[in-house]
């Protein structure tokens, strides 16, 4: 796994400043769904460069970020810079060094394909409260439309380390599911509520953020980027391409 987080090394600061934020949604299911007050205990984990825990500390009075990526790590801190009540944990899943049964709720957006196993689901429940849960979180982009299909074939064509069953998961409803007791297991699929319009920068960069995504030393960088530009060009509408995400959740207590 580390060698996974060390992608990243080079790409926090696209990262923070171009991927997406998450939906409304999550945070009204906490609140409504799950009936966490703001005085309940959680940790933002795999956190980033921190577009989701921005939303939690806005309504949660302390919270844990954990990230074991340095530079990841500092761009979160420095776009979180106005929130105190945030305490940050550069650490892996595997091993936060948070203590035993502190927690009510932990998340994980868009990275627990990333730390999926044994030694990660362990730490996970070491450090929830019995009655704890864990929340599973992605921004699901629509498969089958053409602009996916096509920025796909240039991610195929130049970038190596791209793989759709990877990093293009289709999550369904049983994705995680055998993580969670069968009596607390919830999925919830909100189609097209983060829907986003991107201009031809951000298009560009969302996707040089991406782990994946060659750098600029590669020989095949200008290739890569007009390639991408030509997609923008061949499917933008006013200047902006529709990127359609839907939020796809997962939640309950640890088996």
């Amino acid at each position: 796994m580390d060698k996974l987080y060390k992608l990243f090394d080079n790409k926090a600061a696209l990262y923070a400043a171009y991927r997406p934020s998450y939906s409304t949604n999550i945070l009204k299911y906490l609140q409504e769904d799950l009936r966490l007050s703001s005085t309940a205990l959680g940790a933002d984990i795999g956190c980033g460069t921190g577009q989701l825990t921005k939303i939690l500390a806005g309504y949660f009075e302390m919270l844990y970020a954990v990230e074991p990526n340095n530079s990841m790590m500092k761009e979160c801190q420095k776009h979180l810079f106005d929130y105190k009540n945030i305490h940050y944990i550069c650490h892996s899943a595997e091993n936060t060094e948070i203590d035993d049964n502190k927690l009510d709720y932990i998340t994980v957006a868009q990275a627990f394909h990333l730390f999926h196993n044994t030694e990660t689901l362990q730490e996970l429940k070491r450090i929830l409260k019995p009655d704890g849960y864990l929340i599973i979180i992605y921004n699901m982009k629509d498969h089958s439309t053409e602009l996916f299909l096509k920025n796909e074939e240039v991610l195929l064509k130049h970038c190596p380390l791209y793989r759709r069953d990877f990093h293009a998961t289709e999550f369904k409803y049983d994705s995680f599911r055998d993580c969670f007791t069968d009596d607390s297991y919830q999925y919830c699929y909100f189609p097209n509520d983060n829907t986003e319009y991107l201009d031809c920068n951000t298009f560009i960069n969302r996707t040089l953020s991406a782990s994946y995504a060659i750098q600029r030393e590669n020989p095949d960088f200008p290739i890569f980027v007009q390639e991408l530009e030509a997609v923008f060009a061949d499917f933008s509408v006013n200047n902006r391409v529709k990127m359609e995400l839907s939020t796809v959740m997962y939640s309950g207590r640890l088996r």
